[in-house]
């Protein structure tokens, strides 16, 4: 199944061992990324993810929130980012209005 977002964005450079993104730690090359991309689309997947569910994420920004967002995208699904700020009410509201198949939520939040 083609997806026009995932497919313009982020495969084209699939293969390539230029470095896609600098953390202070690390370097990542868009093999690298396009791995982690497939292994958390997988794990959505596996965990009940389908075409046009929703994800919602509520973490810190880093590297693994973007692969967190291109794997929801390749696997069809819909990224709702939660920030990190919002009160346990408004996290109640967003998750019984959006009803997402699946919620992450990050160490800190």
């Amino acid at each position: 199944m083609k997806n026009v977002l995932y497919d313009g964005v982020f495969a084209r450079h699939a293969d390539s061992d230029k470095i896609f993104l600098y953390t202070a730690d690390s370097e990542i090359s868009f093999a690298g990324f396009t791995t982690l991309t497939n292994r958390l689309a997988n794990v959505l997947v596996a965990n009940g993810l389908n075409a046009g569910d929703r994800v919602a994420v509520q973490t810190d920004k880093s590297a693994m929130q973007l692969a967190l967002y291109a794997a929801t995208i390749k696997a069809g699904g819909v990224y709702l980012p939660l920030n990190t700020a919002y009160t346990p009410h408004e996290i109640e509201y967003f998750i019984t209005d959006a009803k997402p198949a699946i919620v992450v939520v990050g160490e800190k939040a």
